[in-house]
C-alpha cells in the first residue's frame, strides 16, 4: 500500500507541473481526494473536511 501511495504522490506531482497554467490542479486535487492533505503539507494549516465537499448537483 506504501508503494501505491507513493506512486499516487508522484502522479499527483507530475500532473501539478503539466497542470499548472492550465487551471486544472485544483480539479485534480479534488477529485483524487487529496486537496485536504496538500493544503496542509504546502501552507501548514488544518482545513475542515466539508470546506472542499462537492454538490450532488454537479455530478
Amino acid at each position: 500500500m506504501a508503494r501505491l501511495d507513493a506512486f499516487l504522490a508522484l502522479v499527483a506531482q507530475e500532473r501539478g507541473y503539466e497542470d499548472c497554467s492550465e487551471g486544472k490542479r485544483w480539479l485534480d486535487l479534488k477529485r483524487m481526494g487529496i486537496v485536504k492533505l496538500v493544503i496542509q503539507n504546502i501552507k501548514g494549516i488544518a482545513v475542515a473536511d466539508e470546506t472542499f465537499a462537492l454538490a450532488d448537483t454537479y455530478y
